[in-house]
C-alpha cells in the first residue's frame, strides 16, 4: 500500500494539470469564437453593402423599366438572403464546436472530481482542484 501514495500523488497532479489544461482550451476557444463571430458579422455587412452599391446602380440604369427593377430587386433580395445563410451556418457550425467542448470539459471535471472524492487516502481539500 504504501507504494501507491506517490503514484496516486502523481494522478492527482497529472487530473489537476488536464483539468486546468481544458479549462485554458474552452476559454481561448471563447475567445476566439467570439473574434470570428465579429469577423464573420464584419463580412456579412462587407458583402451585404457590396451588393446593395452593385444592384442600386444596376437600378439607377433601369429607370422606367418597371419588369428589370423588380427583377433586379427580387435578385438582391436573393443574393443578400445568401449570404445571410451562408453567415448563419458558419455561426451555428462554431457554436457546435463550442459547445462540445464545454460538454467535454464538464464531464472532465465531474469524474476527475468522482474519481478525487474515492481517494481515501487525502484530505477532502484536495477536491478544490477540480473547481
Amino acid at each position: 500500500m504504501g507504494c501507491n501514495r506517490p503514484r496516486k500523488r502523481w494522478w492527482i497532479g497529472w487530473t489537476r494539470t488536464i483539468i486546468q489544461s481544458f479549462d485554458t482550451i474552452v476559454s481561448g476557444m471563447s475567445s476566439i469564437f467570439s473574434g470570428l463571430s465579429d469577423i464573420i458579422q464584419a463580412e456579412l455587412e462587407i458583402q451585404t453593402a457590396a451588393i446593395t452599391r452593385r444592384y442600386d446602380a444596376e437600378l439607377s440604369f433601369a429607370e422606367g423599366n418597371t419588369y428589370k427593377v423588380k427583377k433586379l430587386e427580387r435578385e438582391k433580395e436573393q443574393e443578400i438572403a445568401r449570404i445571410k445563410n451562408e453567415a448563419n451556418r458558419k455561426m451555428f457550425a462554431m457554436q457546435v464546436i463550442q459547445a462540445v467542448a464545454q460538454t467535454a470539459t464538464a464531464a472532465i471535471n465531474a469524474y476527475s472530481r468522482r474519481w478525487l472524492q474515492r481517494q481515501r487516502h487525502y484530505p477532502r481539500t484536495l477536491l478544490s482542484l477540480t473547481s
